[in-house]
């Protein structure tokens, strides 16, 4: 059987397509969730990665759940309620939290109907582009069930309370230009159109500094649940790490000599054959990065390179002297070091 979840990269592009066309991509089975959830995990720890596009093959971006395992109580909804429970908490409710500790910009491309965890998933997604053909439904109350997977989190945040409730509570499907119209997605395109208008989306976006991307992107996430001084803490010690990055640096010069910007941050470890070379880059520019003291993980970009052990997290930002920069923002120690 081919990969439920498929993985292709090119240039700072990644595509994940659902690929399970004949149960309409539903994304309840278990070896779905673990494909997904490991796509994720591999591009969130991949620095060339600065863009993703997530679709569906076939006619459907996805239906969801699947509901003849529903019918027939088996996989995740096989056992009593307690087990149906747990099968929820360690199967599909694994993707949303996944998607939440993704600092990689995420666009949906949906190509088709969007049903019930479906729906869910395209919200999960930063950016969402629909193609016309493209149906979404909160669809669960239709199957007697509730949004299992945080759409009750997800929609209220993407539509406003009422047009989220409208949904939840009749199931009916709205479609796209009515999603649009309510700011569900963020563009209306023909379905021919829809994975290059994506494509373009996601190359622009690219076109950026990986790590800005990525600081960003964590920065809108968390002013959803902060205060604005915290957040405005928190953007302030990103901040500093921003200006004084070699792409900041890079992105001023071509600025004031009218030239194209050439980031090359990211690839200078990957693409030195100088073995010394790369030993002073390694002394000189990486660091271990310090746990956040709250047990969590720090709020900043982690990843491993392929000159150090598997196992060895490290931080890194250029910097002109060697310095710490410590913020704390709702209850959490983050650290920042050079």
């Amino acid at each position: 059987m081919s990969d439920p979840v498929l993985y292709e990269q090119e240039g700072f592009v990644v595509t994940l397509t659902l690929n399970r066309p004949e149960t309409r991509n539903a994304i309840t089975e278990m070896e779905v969730v673990d494909a997904l959830v490991d796509s994720l995990a591999r591009a969130q720890g991949d620095m060339s990665v600065r863009t993703i596009v997530l679709t569906g093959a076939g006619p459907a971006f996805s239906s969801g759940g699947n509901i003849k395992h529903m019918r027939d109580e088996v996989g995740t909804f096989s056992g009593g309620a307690g087990h149906i429970r747990e099968n929820y908490r360690r199967g599909i409710q694994r993707i949303p939290r996944a998607f939440h500790k993704l600092d990689v910009p995420c666009i949906a491309a949906v190509n088709g109907p969007a049903h019930g965890a479906d729906c869910d998933l395209a919200l999960m997604c930063d950016i969402r582009i629909a193609g016309e053909s493209a149906l979404f439904a909160e669809s669960f109350a239709k199957v007697g069930i509730i949004p299992g997977d945080g759409g009750a989190w997800l929609l209220p945040r993407a539509i406003g309370l009422s047009r989220a409730s409208e949904m939840i509570f009749t199931g009916t499907p709205i479609d796209a230009r009515r999603a649009a119209e309510w700011g569900l997605v963020s563009r209306v395109v023909p379905d021919g159109e829809l994975m290059e208008s994506a494509l373009t989306l996601a190359r622009s976006i690219a076109s950026n500094p990986p790590d800005v991307l990525r600081m960003s992107k964590r920065l809108v996430r968390e002013g959803q649940r902060m205060d604005l001084p915290s957040l405005l803490e928190l953007s302030a010690a990103f901040q500093g790490i921003a200006h004084r990055t070699a792409d900041h640096r890079e992105a001023l010069a071509a600025t004031f000599e009218r030239r194209a910007v050439a980031y090359i941050r990211m690839s200078v470890l990957s693409r030195t054959s100088d073995p010394r070379r790369r030993t002073n880059l390694r002394r000189s520019h990486w660091r271990r990065a310090r746990p956040a003291r709250s047990g969590g993980q720090p709020l900043v970009t982690h990843f491993t390179t392929g000159s150090a052990p598997a196992t060895t997290k490290v931080l890194w930002f250029p910097c002109c002297r060697p310095a710490i920069v410590a913020a704390r923002v709702s209850n959490i120690d983050i650290y920042f070091g050079s």
